[in-house]
């Protein structure tokens, strides 16, 4: 079905209102994707979801995760609490607040050792008393609650968080919904160095256990030996279980561990949890005796997922949690919308230097065009070169004449409406929404991922004797597209080479597709040029070109060498109609005497 009129567009929007959704919902039992593309409607359908689920008495408890603040801010129950619901935010550790204290908590935190933290620098802290951090996550704090806003960086840190937040909060029926999300980002794979669980055993045999040998104080220092002692085969095997272990004994652990060790320890309870119900084909040991394992987010509540790139085949496989693709036969395009691809490999990050003057000029040249008609445009670039193209960008416009052009990568305060004020984001920008009004959206370089992070991707949830080949290729076809297979033949019948295409176009078009639908090119008539060997992912382009020269012609743009030539010409003109020599010419142009005669 497809949605390319505003009326439509209107009409799509209020039949699927947060009843509509949450019907939809119960019907794909529990486990739900919308695949919205970036304007079309995702952010004020999540209020409206929402606000029917905490209203339907259907579930007790719903957590939002979105990827930053910045967005949570702009959910409407965040910015007008309502009166009817009891709605929290977990915020982040108040570094300044915390001031002198902070490096110490840093060094406790990525040492997973906050429960010290709070015990040894908050007790002590003089605004102790009106700081609300430290108690945000107690049972006391969470359960008068029915809605819970956080980052999804609490479940990048801690994969148990969905688990741990309704036990805490007393939840029956928990509904999560997560925002913007990147499964195929998602690091799975956790590592037990030797050394740590060494000092994690004696930081054990240092706490007094109790006179019964049989407690967990003696189950878990027993593990943790084996542990030291296993082999490959040995940790891929069911029989090894974690007790479940308090708040106090964590505790004594950790002030005894920090005794001992000091900022080399860290404490292993929770690593060695999540180990104990990974999977077992996960869990290996390398040659420096390092143990892998993989664990991936507990998904097991009514969960739904917000994204316009995340594709449900490669969510399964990678997260074992199959989630329905209720819009899957939905298609939004603005029928005025011109989406244009470069598949040129020149844009890319090792080649797009030596190639930055002919691609700087054609997108200069465009873009001054575009400032001509009264048109606003956005530039997108790769990170790394966000500097140099912003630097090269603006020199060039005002080498073409738009005198007052300048190219921006900060916009607090700027004047957005002028054309002439040209915004360059970086790939990878997410929720900012400054830009809905723009005309076009350029990609100055290609974004592409490489075969190491395809196959961290697609094989962290597999030990490395599981791994199979997976590289990617370019095969000799027009337009050029970049293609995820397996190295050997007989390999293509796993699982891993039949979701490695998914997992390749999630890695290098989710970023593309989240900065261009920053000027909304679904829901209003745009002009969007990117640069990638692939495809799009659920509809052609409208203009695809093999290369830069060809988006040249299209667009009627003069290279590099015809732009100087015919700027030369002029003022080789200009001087001829002033009433100059053809010598003085040359002197004041710095023109050798015989090009100004070609051109007299």
């Amino acid at each position: 079905m497809f949605i390319n009129t505003a009326t439509e567009l209107v009409r799509f929007r209020s039949d699927w209102g947060g009843e509509a959704m949450l019907r939809r919902l119960q019907l794909c039992g529990g486990k739900m994707l919308v695949n919205w593309p970036v304007g079309v409607g995702k952010s004020v359908n999540c209020d409206a979801l929402i606000e029917a689920a905490a209203r339907s008495g259907i579930y007790d408890f719903i957590i939002v995760l979105s990827p930053t603040w910045a967005i949570i801010r702009e959910r409407k129950w965040v910015r007008e609490q309502p009166v009817s619901h009891r709605v929290g935010l977990l915020f982040p550790r108040p570094r300044e607040q915390c001031g002198d204290l902070d490096a110490q908590w840093q060094v406790l935190e990525t040492r997973q050792m906050s429960h010290l933290g709070k015990e040894i620098l908050c007790q002590d802290c003089p605004l102790r008393d009106s700081c609300t951090w430290p108690q945000q996550m107690s049972r006391e704090n969470l359960e008068p609650l029915d809605v819970l806003f956080a980052t999804q960086t609490h479940l990048e840190i801690d994969p148990m968080f969905l688990q741990r937040i309704p036990i805490v909060s007393s939840s029956l029926r928990t509904l999560v919904i997560l925002d913007e999300d990147s499964f195929a980002k998602v690091k799975l794979q956790r590592s037990i160095r030797p050394d740590e669980l060494t000092r994690f055993y004696r930081s054990l045999e240092a706490v007094a256990a109790p006179d019964n040998p049989n407690t967990r104080h003696e189950t878990i220092k027993d593990l943790v030996y084996a542990m030291m002692m296993a082999k490959t085969s040995d940790l891929a095997t069911p029989s090894w279980n974690m007790p479940v272990f308090g708040h106090q004994w964590s505790l004594q652990v950790q002030q005894a561990g920090w005794g001992l060790f000091n900022s080399d320890y860290r404490f292993l309870g929770y690593d060695l949890s999540l180990f104990c119900r990974s999977p077992i084909e996960s869990r290996w040991r390398d040659e420096h005796n390092v143990i892998h394992y993989a664990f991936s987010p507990f998904l097991e509540h009514d969960t739904v997922v917000y994204s316009g790139t995340a594709e449900p085949d490669l969510i399964e496989y990678r997260l074992g949690v199959k989630l329905e693709n209720a819009f899957e036969s939905y298609e939004f395009k603005h029928p005025d919308t011109r989406w244009i691809n470069i598949a040129s490999s020149v844009g890319a990050a090792c080649h797009f230097k030596r190639n930055s003057d002919q691609i700087l000029h054609f997108f200069a040249a465009l873009t001054a065009k575009r400032i001509r008609e009264g048109k606003r445009v956005l530039l997108i670039a790769k990170k790394m070169f966000v500097p140099f193209c912003a630097k090269e960008m603006q020199q060039r416009l005002r080498d073409l004449g738009i005198e007052d052009a300048t190219v921006i990568t900060q916009f607090e305060g700027a004047d957005l409406s002028r054309p002439s004020v040209v915004p360059l984001i970086n790939y990878g920008v997410i929720g900012i929404n400054l830009f809905e009004g723009f005309d076009a959206a350029y990609c100055l370089t290609s974004y592409n991922t490489n075969d190491n992070l395809l196959n961290q991707s697609l094989q962290e949830m597999l030990a490395k004797n599981l791994h199979i080949g997976v590289e990617i290729t370019i095969p000799v076809a027009r337009p050029r597209r970049r293609i995820a297979r397996a190295v050997l033949p007989q390999d293509e019948v796993y699982s891993t080479a039949q979701v490695a295409q998914h997992a390749l176009v999630a890695l290098e078009m989710d970023p593309v597709l989240q900065a261009v639908g920053r000027v909304r090119p679904y829901t209003k008539p745009r002009e969007v040029i990117t640069f990638q060997c692939s495809a799009f992912p659920s509809q052609p382009y409208d203009h695809e070109f093999d290369t830069l020269d060809e988006a040249r012609h299209y667009f009627e743009i003069a290279t590099s060498r015809e732009s100087a030539k015919q700027t030369t010409v002029e003022r080789v003109q200009q001087a001829k109609r002033a009433g100059l020599s053809t010598k003085k010419t040359a002197e004041n142009l710095g023109i050798s005497l015989r090009t100004i005669q070609r051109y007299w």
